[in-house]
C-alpha cells in the first residue's frame, strides 16, 4: 500500500511539531536560556579552532575520496562534496544527496550513473564504519547487557560486505545480470557505471580515504568534549558512542541538519553516562552542531557565488 505523498509530508511534518514541542518542554524545566549562555562561554576556544580546521581537513577527504570514485579532479570533487553537505544542512529529507549529483552533473559535467554508484559506495562504506563503531562500543560496554543489538550490528555489516563482493563478482565476472538488464537503459548505465568503479584499481585508497575520515571524525568528538570537560571522566569509548548516535540523527530525513534530534542525543548521553550539568551539556551541543554544520553552508554559499561569477 502506497501513500499519497501529500500523507507523508503531513505525517513528517507531525512528527517534527511533537518531537521540538517535547524538547521545548524539556528545556523549558531543565534549562534557563541565562544558564545556557554562560555555559557556552565555557567552551574552550582552542578546542572550537581545532575541531573547525579537523572538520575542513575532513571535507578535503570527503572530496579526494570521491575524486578517485568519479575519476575527476579533486577540485571538482571537493566542490560536489561541499554542497551536498551543506544542502543537507538547509533542506529536510536529505534531499542534498541527490542535488549535489544534479549540481555535478550541471556544473562539472560528471555522469548522472557514476555519481549514483559513487554517492552508493560512499554511503555503504560509510555504513561500514559506524557499524565498526557500534560493534567497539558493545564490546566497551559489555556486548552480554546489549545483546541483540550487538548481533544486529554485526550481522548488518556481515550483510554489508557480502553484498558488496557478490555484486563485484557478478559483474566482473557474471554477464547474466548485465544481459538481463540490457533493454533498460538507466539500470543498464548504472549496472556499467558500478562495474566500471569494481574494475578501477583504486579500492585500497578509497578504503583507506575513507578510514582516515571516521579516524578524524572520532578525533573531533574526542578532542572537543575531552577539551571542554572538566571533573568528569570523558574516554575514547565516549567518542564513539556520540558519533554512533549522531550519525543516526544526521541520517534521519525528517530534521533539517539533524536539528534537535543532534542536540538531544548528545545531551542525553552527556547527562547519563558522563554526568554533566543539562545546561553545559546542551551548550556542549549546540557550539558542536555549529562547528560541523556552519562551515559546510558558508562553502556551499561561497561555491554558488563563484559560479555565477
Amino acid at each position: 500500500m502506497r501513500f499519497p505523498k501529500t500523507a507523508k509530508i503531513i505525517f513528517f511534518a507531525t512528527a517534527n511539531i511533537v518531537f521540538f514541542y517535547i524538547l521545548y518542554l524539556w528545556a523549558k524545566h531543565n534549562i534557563h536560556f541565562h544558564e545556557l549562555m554562560l555555559a557556552m562561554k565555557q567552551s574552550s576556544m582552542f578546542s572550537l579552532w581545532l575541531c573547525l580546521l579537523l572538520n575542513l581537513f575532513m571535507l578535503v577527504l570527503y572530496g579526494k575520496r570521491l575524486a578517485l570514485l568519479v575519476v575527476k579532479p579533486v577540485k571538482k570533487a571537493f566542490m560536489v562534496v561541499c554542497v551536498g553537505f551543506g544542502l543537507n544542512n538547509l533542506i529536510p529529507f536529505r534531499l542534498g544527496d541527490a542535488l549535489r549529483v544534479y549540481f555535478a552533473k550541471k556544473t562539472h559535467g560528471f555522469p548522472i550513473p557514476e555519481m549514483i554508484v559513487a554517492t552508493f559506495v560512499e554511503k555503504c562504506l560509510d555504513l561500514m564504519c559506524v557499524m565498526i563503531f557500534a560493534l567497539a562500543l558493545f564490546f566497551a560496554r559489555g556486548a552480554i547487557a546489549n545483546e541483540k543489538m550487538f548481533y544486529t550490528a554485526l550481522t548488518l555489516l556481515v550483510l554489508i560486505v557480502a553484498a558488496v563482493l557478490a555484486s563485484r563478482h557478478f559483474l566482473l565476472y557474471e554477464n547474466k545480470i548485465k544481459v538481463y538488464f540490457v533493454k533498460h537503459q538507466i539500470i543498464s548505465r548504472l549496472i556499467s557505471s558500478l562495474e566500471k568503479f569494481f574494475s578501477n584499481k583504486n579500492h585500497f585508497s578509497v578504503i583507506c580515504y575513507t578510514i582516515v575520515i571516521w579516524f578524524f571524525t572520532w578525533l573531533i568528538f574526542y578532542s572537543y568534549f575531552k577539551l571542554n570537560i572538566h571533573g568528569h571522566l570523558f574516554g575514547w569509548i565516549d567518542a564513539v558512542a556520540l558519533i554512533v548516535v549522531t550519525t543516526i540523527s544526521f541520517a534521519l530525513p525528517t530534521a533539517l541538519a539533524g536539528i534537535g534530534i543532534f542536540e538531544s542525543g548528545v545531551v542525553f548521553y552527556l547527562i547519563k553516562f558522563v554526568g554533566l550539568d543539562p545546561a553545559y551539556a546542551l551548550a556542549l551541543a549546540l557550539v558542536l552542531h555549529f562547528i560541523i554544520c556552519m562551515p559546510q553552508i558558508l562553502l556551499t554559499c561561497a561555491i554558488f557565488m563563484y559560479r555565477k561569477k
